[in-house]
């Protein structure tokens, strides 16, 4: 402490030099005005550890110092300082984050003030993450710090001290980070019973199992209904450590459904969501009530489609088999006019048969097929019918090389046109076509048409 007992003001400072006159270190000036005391210092940083004898003295810029201010000092330099730091355990999960506990030592001397900082590296360069100033005692301290969860491949701690010279330098450790992976997944062991009727209880055991590297999170199970939605139960979850498992099981009580569903186990853990299902087999024997062995509406889709078809079909069947036939079809005008002149003359074709008991010579339609009474004798006895072939081959002896149309109705006309001999309906019948059997859309009668 020095003080200004003159009349004007003037600027002080300590000089510090070795024995020999060596210049340790001087302070900075210090302004002093008249009848006041001002503090004067000068920071030596010794360099070696032992005893140090400093020759001190305060000097002026204008001079006038008084002679007692100077002396000499001997000072004990004790060895310098060292810190360490260390990290004594770390987690890192998805419930609580980053953990680190971390210790600090400051080797025998003074207190220090130490300056903590941390890092974190996720690309090329380490950003500062936090920094914070402790005051400590020679000896260790342990630090927790929680980071929550960085995006960082890698963090860096350094100790530095705060305005003091360490041994060794700078405290500084670096580690690799590995975040958190939880896989979680769902095991459903079983049902018991395997099959139930309604009004049942039954039990479904599950197994939820953590294969990844952290612990998972608290989370819940939900038992929903696939088809509806419906929650059946929810189930709090604990957290699971890394390759364990939690095992449970759900009860259903009253079991209301009649049909087989699918029940689904939704498990949530933190910002995942697992998911798996299960089908519970209804015993149908016992159930109240009737259910068809297939789906209703596709057999009803089904049914009308084949009502359709076939009632198309009917319909179609029904326009060709009442089609007029056309007048220039040779069958028309041959095949279908001969069958009618076969049938026409097959009932009055005779055919001469002999009774066995008096050899009477008889006549019978050739169609009978049955008993015939002999008139002379009376004797009956059995005769059978032509064939058809049989028939047509005696119509074809009957008939004459010129054959004869024959037809109940005829038409007459010299031109293309002719009228319809039943309804009067007015028809085109070409002249070079006749005769030549025609049918009358109107009335349907069919008719010869002949030129006349």
């Amino acid at each position: 402490m020095v003080h200004n007992q003159g009349s004007t003001s003037d600027s002080v400072r300590l000089e510090l030099t070795r024995d020999d006159g060596t210049t340790l270190v001087n302070g900075e000036f210090i302004s002093i005005s008249p009848g006041s005391s001002r503090e004067v210092s000068a920071n030596l940083i010794p360099l070696l550890s032992g005893s140090l004898n400093i020759d001190w003295r305060i000097s002026s810029l204008n001079g006038g110092v008084d002679v007692s201010l100077n002396g000499s000092s001997n000072i004990e330099v004790r060895n310098s300082q060292d810190i360490i730091v260390e990290i004594e355990e770390i987690s890192w999960d998805l419930e609580d984050g980053l953990d680190l506990d971390i210790s600090i030592s400051l080797s025998s001397g003074l207190n220090r003030s130490i300056g903590v900082e941390i890092f974190m590296k996720s690309g090329n360069e380490f950003d500062e993450f936090q920094k914070f100033n402790i005051e400590m005692n020679p000896g260790i301290r342990n630090i927790n710090l929680n980071l929550g969860h960085p995006d960082a491949s890698r963090l860096k701690i350094v100790v530095s001290p705060n305005a003091w010279l360490p041994l060794n330098g700078n405290g500084e450790v670096i580690i690799e980070l590995i975040p958190p992976l939880v896989i979680p997944s769902i095991l459903i062991s079983g049902m018991s019973p395997t099959t139930v009727s309604l009004g049942d209880t039954f039990t479904i055991d599950y197994t939820l199992e953590n294969t990844g590297t952290s612990a998972s999170s608290a989370g819940l199970l939900r038992v929903v209904g696939v088809a509806n939605n419906l929650v059946f139960t929810e189930v709090p979850v604990p957290s699971i450590d890394p390759g364990n498992g939690y095992s449970g099981t759900v009860e259903f009580s009253s079991w209301e459904y009649s049909q087989t569903i699918d029940v689904e186990f939704i498990w949530n853990v933190g910002d995942l969501t697992v998911k798996n299902q299960t089908s519970v087999v209804v015993d149908s024997g016992s159930s109240a009530s009737f259910s068809l062995p297939f789906s209703v509406f596709p057999a009803i889709y089904g049914a009308l489609s084949g009502l359709a078809i076939v009632m198309t079909s009917l319909v179609i069947f029904r326009a060709i088999s009442q089609r007029t036939p056309s007048t220039n079809s040779k069958l028309f005008r041959g095949d279908l006019l001969n069958n009618r002149f076969v049938k026409d003359n097959a009932s009055d074709l005779k055919k001469e048969v002999s009774c066995p008991s008096c050899n009477q010579r008889l006549n019978i339609p050739i169609e009978h097929n049955g008993s015939v009474k002999c008139p002379a004798c009376s004797m009956q006895f059995s005769q059978k019918s032509f064939t058809q072939d049989e028939i047509e081959d005696s119509i074809s002896i009957e008939k004459s090389d010129d054959e004869v149309i024959i037809s109940e109705y005829e038409g007459f006309s010299t031109t293309d046109l002719l009228s319809c001999p039943k309804c009067e309906q007015t028809l085109r019948v070409a002249l070079d076509k006749r005769p030549v059997r025609s049918r009358c859309p109107a009335c349907r009668v069919e008719f010869i048409a002949k030129i006349g």
